[in-house]
């Protein structure tokens, strides 16, 4: 069942794996799928970028809190 047809053609299970190693989607090259392949990737795209620009911005966060806290810290010992 999971062989190759021709020596051109392969079975949907081998195409879909050298897909998968090549990093796309098998129906990504299907002309009714394009569309929404395109806008699926530009969405990962968007979360991808959000959730760096989230990292980002914790980690600012927690400098600040470091270096607030370091600074209390040092007061205490001053006093």
């Amino acid at each position: 069942m999971d062989q190759k047809l021709t020596d051109d053609t392969l079975t949907r299970e081998q195409a879909m794996e050298v897909a998968q190693r090549l990093g796309e989607h098998p129906l990504d090259h299907s002309p009714g799928w394009r569309p929404e392949a395109a806008r699926t990737r530009q969405t990962v795209e968007k979360v991808k970028a959000r959730v760096r620009d989230l990292g980002d911005q914790a980690r600012e966060q927690a400098s600040a809190a470091g270096d607030v806290l370091y600074r209390q810290g040092q007061r205490r010992v001053n006093t």
